[in-house]
Formats: structure tokens, C-alpha cells, sequence
């Protein structure tokens, strides 16, 4: 029977002497044709530990593909294999209805470690909508939706143009475990308002249990390592017992929906949905998180309001935390806690608010982090920002409800004692043999041209960098002038480039920061927002 399945999407059947594995190839059906009926019925002919390839090329994806075994789905490289919904499909029908979740839709429901992995392909949604009446995209979608799947890896994707979230991960509360890593993650946002969503990733627990111990430093959380993200509300969110891990990741113009917080801890809301209970728990490290242009898209210049700025790189409302090593620039504040679902009198502790724990046992007299006092606290320390210069105030740690959140007792501007990370890179990122991964380069889109369709791309790598970058771009015609600008406007650098080969910049000698590259010649001007100095410690 299982032969017979196979030959209706043309598989080849390859046999590992290791494990058996079968590899089933996906039929093409052409450029611009819909894959979803071959990529199901692949799906459907693979069991547990069997591998789904999907060839080169441009596909149409309607409704979802739907896997419930521990299969891999593999394409040719991001860059070749495109899985992508038609811009004629319905937002009503992206939104709202149940076949359409998500382009992959993992429906696993096991605590067992499943070793899927989803590598090599580009998702992408409808354009997005900008301007209200713009006629584009307000569809809230989803790229890739994992359910209670333990040990998944998602590696070497991009995820473009998703309104709700580029992967939407739902874990079980106290079983979890997966690796997001060395993706791209570009305008996941639609509308003005972003749709009060607009996440790279969100991480959800299956909202049912808010266990004592979230076991920092362990492999029981969601980690997001090694991708970029720009141009999003919320780079990562996380609400209803959620628990990841975001490190060394890089954070580009996270000013979608009129400028949020790049990281997000929602707060508990005690009302039915995924958010009854808070986040559980966060580590957030070693990213670059960094806006170059105020909330309005305009680049920041030194002396206007703190207030233009995107208000925090991070924002925590619920769970543990430890927060440290960052690098965070362009925004108001580094890193604030605030409870954004209660005002008024409140009795002491605020139901999984930072601190929920040890208020619990010891009351609102605790202090310190000896034994249980520090336990369910925030902890962030060691994070590199440099405050704003204008009006307002600009710092960064920030509370924003002192009535409710007090220094040594909820938060701690220091490390957490006996805290050690996971290491790094995620053991799970060795078992993921994909096509050829270009390491240490961000491609930037240029939040405000690219958002008003202006300019073409100008690629600046490595980024962040410390000692010198590359530029490249479409074309460099005879005559183009290369100049480098501070956030300031000053142009610190002038040169004529040879058109032979590619640009390069000495960056050693600047002090950490965010610059702009800007090309120009007689037809015409390109400018990138994203070059950012970061130099080694």
C-alpha cells in the first residue's frame, strides 16, 4: 500500500542503513502552481522519521499542509525552494478559517523528542498591507504552526509578509524543548496597527499550568538563536505559560505598528484565550537589538523627543527573566517591566507578575536573592545602550509602575546568582543537514524605503561589525561616491569606489553605534539604515 502512495507523487524511495529513512520527493507541478496537494499526499505516504523534499522553485500553497508524524520538510535552500500564498486568496480566509493555519501546520501533540526539522524554503505571504486603503494584506497568518512538538529544529528559512507570526509555536507547559535558528525574518506585520500582533515568533505554553520551576539554564525552553529580524512589532512574543530562549540574534527596526518593544513577555489576563497566564519564564542574551529610524520611519538624529523613539529593545510583564549582554540602540529605554492588564490598588504579589514567586512565600517585605527570595524575579545586567540625546528621559532600565515593581524585591540590576546559560550553539543545531548556509551576513531591507517602495537594496556585511564591512548592492555604475554618516548626519567618510570589485570600510577606529551607507551618482542615490558598530569585549 505504501508503494503504491509513493508512486502517486513520483518519491524516490532511498534507503539509510542507519535508520532506514525514506526520502520522498515532492511531484513539481510547476512554477506558480498550487503544491499543496502533492506536498500533502507526500506527507501522508512518510512515517516517523522519513524525509519530505520539495524541489526548486515558486509554489502556491492553498489552505495548509497538515503533518502529524515526525517527518522532515526540506527544500532546496531559501533562496530556491518558495512556498507562497496567492495574492487573490482571501484575507478573511488566511485569518479566520481552520484550513488555512499556517502554510505548514505541525500537529503533533507528543511529549516524546520528535527530530523534525524544517529547513531550505521560503514562506511568504500576501504584500502587506501600509496605509489603511492601500488595498493589500490585513490577513492575521501564520508561516509555520508547531503544536506541543518536543525537539523540532527550523533552520536556514525566511519568513516574509505574515500578519499574525512567521512561526507560532504552542508547547506543552512543562515538556518543552526546540531550535529556531539562522533564519530571516522580514515584515511579519500588516497595517498600521500591526494588527496588535506582528511577531517573528511567538512562543505559547498550552496555558493550563504555571509550574514552580522553569529550570533556567536547561534545554526546557524554545531557543531562538542566530536569526535576523527586521521590521516587525514584536521580534519574538510569548504569553500563557510560553518559555524560550532568545540569543545571539540580530534586531532590525523594530518599529511596526507605530513602535513596540522588540522582545515581549505578555502579562497574564485571566480571562479565557492564551494569555489566562503570563509568560513563564525568559533568557535573553547576546543579541543585537538595535532601531535606526524613529517610530515614524524617519532615521534618528540627535536633540527631538525620547518619545519618537521605539519605547524598549525589552519589555518584560510576567515570569523570570534574566536579560544580560545585549546590545541595544534607537530605543527610549534598554530594558523596562511594567503589568500593562492592571492599574489601581493591587494586592501584593500580581498574579505572575516578575517576582510572582517570592512574593508568594515571603510577602511584600522580601528582599534580596538568598535561597527562595530571588525566585520568579528579574535579573538583567551587563547590557550595552547608550541613552538618547534629546528631550525626555532615556535609561537603560526603566519601571514603568513603581507602585507595583520594587528594586531588590521584583527586579535586580544584577546577575542572577548560580545562573549558568545553555550552552551554545544549541546541541540540536548539529543535526541539521541542509544545502550551504552563508554565516555572519545580515541582508537589511531598509525599514522606511523599502517600506514606501523607494531605493534599492544596499547590503553592508558583516553586521554588526567591528573592524571592517563589505558593500554590495544591484549595480555600481562609473563614478559612484561611497560615504559614511553618523546618526548625526555628518558624513564621516567620502570616496570614489572602483567599480571592479566590492566596497569595503574600516569601522575599527568608530565608536559603537548604528551609520548609514550611502551611494550615490549622477542618476541616482541608495542609502542602507543598518550598518551597525559593535566592537568585541
Amino acid at each position: 500500500m505504501r508503494t503504491k502512495l509513493l508512486s502517486l507523487v513520483s518519491a524516490a524511495l532511498l534507503c539509510h542503513a542507519s535508520t532506514q529513512a525514506a526520502v520522498i520527493t515532492v511531484q513539481n507541478p510547476g512554477n506558480n502552481a498550487d503544491i499543496q496537494p502533492n506536498l500533502q499526499a507526500a506527507v501522508n505516504a512518510a512515517q516517523n522519521g522519513d524525509e519530505v523534499d520539495i524541489p526548486a522553485g515558486q509554489f502556491i500553497v492553498n489552505k495548509h499542509v497538515v503533518i502529524t508524524k515526525f517527518v522532515t520538510i526540506r527544500g532546496q535552500g531559501l533562496d530556491k525552494t518558495i512556498l507562497f500564498r496567492s495574492e487573490s486568496t482571501l484575507d478573511t480566509l488566511l485569518s479566520a478559517s481552520p484550513d488555512w493555519a499556517g502554510i505548514l501546520y505541525f500537529n503533533i501533540n507528543s511529549p516524546a523528542p520528535s527530530g523534525i526539522q524544517v529547513t531550505g524554503i521560503c514562506f511568504k505571504s500576501k504584500q502587506p498591507c501600509v496605509t489603511l486603503g492601500d488595498g493589500l494584506s490585513r490577513a492575521s497568518d501564520i508561516g509555520i504552526e508547531m503544536i506541543q512538538c518536543v525537539d523540532f529544529v527550523i533552520s536556514d528559512c525566511r519568513f516574509q509578509y505574515f500578519g499574525s507570526a512567521g512561526i507560532y509555536v504552542i508547547h506543552d507547559d512543562s515538556i518543552v524543548g526546540g531550535l529556531i535558528q539562522r533564519n530571516q525574518f522580514y515584515h511579519n506585520a500588516k497595517g498600521p496597527d500591526a494588527l496588535g500582533e506582528g511577531y517573528g515568533v511567538a512562543v505559547f505554553g498550552t496555558n493550563n499550568k504555571w509550574i514552580a520551576n522553569p529550570r533556567l539554564g536547561t534545554s526546557n525552553f524554545i531557543f531562538v538563536e542566530n536569526n535576523t529580524f527586521d521590521y516587525h512589532r514584536h521580534s519574538i512574543a510569548a504569553g500563557g505559560c510560553g518559555l524560550y530562549v532568545f540569543r545571539h540574534n540580530s534586531v532590525i527596526n523594530n518599529i511596526a505598528g507605530g513602535g513596540d518593544h522588540a522582545v515581549d513577555a505578555h502579562a497574564a489576563r485571566m480571562t479565557p484565550g492564551l494569555n489566562y497566564y503570563g509568560t513563564r519564564a525568559v533568557e535573553v542574551y547576546n543579541d543585537s537589538i538595535v532601531n535606526t529610524t524613529f517610530k515614524d520611519g524617519t532615521p534618528i538624529i540627535p536633540g527631538q523627543s525620547a518619545q519618537n523613539l521605539s519605547n524598549n529593545g525589552v519589555l518584560i510583564k510576567s515570569g523570570d527573566a534574566v536579560i544580560h549582554d545585549n546590545y541595544i540602540q534607537g530605543f527610549r529605554f534598554g530594558v523596562g517591566i511594567i503589568d500593562d492588564q492592571v492599574s489601581g490598588t493591587q494586592a501584593y504579589p500580581i498574579f505572575t507578575q516578575p517576582g510572582y514567586l517570592s512574593g508568594l512565600w515571603y510577602g511584600p517585605s522580601n528582599t534580596g536573592v538568598t535561597g527562595q527570595d530571588g525566585d520568579g524575579d528579574l535579573f538583567t545586567w551587563n547590557n550595552a545602550f547608550t541613552p538618547y540625546a534629546g528631550t525626555y528621559s532615556s535609561s537603560v532600565f526603566y519601571n514603568f509602575q513603581p507602585q507595583y515593581f520594587v528594586q531588590d524585591r521584583d527586579y535586580h540590576l544584577f546577575a542572577k546568582p548560580s545562573y549558568t546559560p545553555y550552552p551554545y550553539p544549541h546541541p540540536l543545531s548539529s543535526t541539521v543537514v541542509g544545502p550551504p548556509v552563508i554565516t555572519g551576513v545580515v541582508t537589511p531591507t531598509n525599514g522606511y524605503h523599502k517600506k514606501h517602495g523607494r531605493g534599492k537594496d544596499v547590503v553592508c556585511f558583516p553586521n554588526p561589525a567591528s573592524s571592517g564591512i563589505t558593500i554590495d548592492t544591484d549595480e555600481l555604475a562609473p563614478g559612484t561616491i561611497l560615504e559614511l554618516i553618523d546618526p548625526s548626519g555628518r558624513i564621516i567618510s567620502t570616496r570614489e569606489i572602483n567599480c571592479l570589485s566590492l566596497p569595503q570600510l574600516d569601522v575599527s577606529g568608530l565608536q559603537e553605534g548604528f551609520y548609514y551607507v550611502r551611494l550615490r551618482n549622477e542618476q541616482e542615490e541608495q542609502t542602507t539604515q543598518v550598518v551597525i558598530v559593535k566592537h568585541d569585549r
